[in-house]
């Protein structure tokens, strides 16, 4: 039983561990899919807004040599504070989205970190189950080992006690046998001492009866 209860620990434990390992795979091809998508996304923003600089670039140079009065010093000026604010804003728009991305990426990291505590923790409680339903199942099989154990010694006991009192009954038999053997012996040799008496003491007296007799005729021969 504790082997097999070793091969079903060990099948759960390959199981939870193979589920973990797929998941982990799946979250990776998410992951790398994500990234991937992100840049794809960044290439194509930052190709968009390269586009629309060139795109502003070349429409400036065309009114630049379309007109014919040049711009003074002041408005070339105002033209490349706005070029310069364009670009801070761009900047700033950049940075932002790379601030949000890395917000996002956090908050990305800090759920998975949770799933992944969960994952652990609800691992550890089916090892934990597991762990209970295997002492349950070997304190199940020791105490039923206990039971037919006691049940068991209780049947020997029995068992000792009834050849025991077979055993006194065959010797209390044994004992009254012999006593009335000799119980019996003894009364045979006193009927046979008294029976022998009688006949003696019968055989004495038809002696003397004999010789009284004997004595008479030999009285009345002599007469």
């Amino acid at each position: 039983l504790l082997e097999k209860a070793n091969d079903i620990q060990m099948h759960s434990n390959a199981a939870a561990l193979n589920s973990l390992a797929l998941h982990e795979e799946k979250k990776a091809k998410l992951a790398s899919m994500q990234t991937t998508t992100k840049y794809a996304l960044f290439c194509i923003t930052f190709s968009y807004f390269r586009a629309l600089h060139l795109v502003r670039q070349q429409k400036e140079a065309f009114s630049l040599s379309r007109s014919k009065p040049p711009l003074s010093n002041e408005r070339m000026k105002m033209i490349q504070e706005h070029k310069n604010c364009v670009g801070r804003q761009q900047r700033l728009e950049y940075y932002m989205k790379k601030a949000r991305v890395g917000e996002e990426r956090k908050l990305q990291r800090i759920e998975q970190e949770r799933l992944e505590k969960r994952r652990i923790s609800q691992f550890e409680d089916m090892n934990r189950l597991a762990m209970n339903r295997l002492a349950a199942i070997v304190q199940r099989v020791y105490r039923g080992y206990l039971g037919r154990k006691s049940v068991e010694n209780l049947r020997l006991e029995r068992q000792k006690a009834a050849l025991a009192l077979v055993f006194l009954n065959d010797c209390a038999t044994e004992i009254e046998r012999a006593w009335r053997g000799y119980c019996g012996r003894r009364d045979a040799e006193r009927l046979r001492r008294e029976m022998a008496e009688f006949l003696f003491l019968l055989r004495r007296q038809e002696a003397k009866t004999e010789e009284d007799e004997f004595v008479i005729q030999l009285q009345s021969i002599q007469d």
